[in-house]
């Protein structure tokens, strides 16, 4: 409650207290049905795969991105996929045991 110098007071009834929690409730009204689901941010990185699947640069953004997102077995899979397409890239192969660390599977 506002006093007139502007204060805020606690209600002193019950009273007050369910009427300012009926007001309340009226801004927290959710439509749940036709909330949308979460959002996947390597869902956009997919698509652009889908489009461009020979993309190293793009495929090791994602298998990065899955990997900082803990999607250590998705990440796990493209830096394999990686490391088929470019043997020789040591730094893909420490991605991948870094995956394999967070996978617990470190030996």
């Amino acid at each position: 409650m506002v006093t007139r110098r502007g204060e805020h007071r606690l209600p002193k009834s019950r009273k007050s207290v369910c009427a300012i929690g009926a007001a309340a409730s009226n801004f927290l009204i959710l439509d749940l049905p036709t909330m949308e689901p979460p959002f996947d941010p390597i869902a956009p990185l997919r698509e652009a795969l889908e489009a461009s699947p020979d993309n190293i640069p793009l495929r090791r953004h994602l298998a990065d991105q899955l990997g900082r997102l803990e999607r250590f077995e998705e990440a796990e899979a493209e830096y394999r996929d990686l490391l088929g397409r470019t043997p020789e890239d040591d730094g893909l192969r420490l991605a991948l045991a870094q995956a394999y660390l967070g996978q617990g599977k470190a030996g």
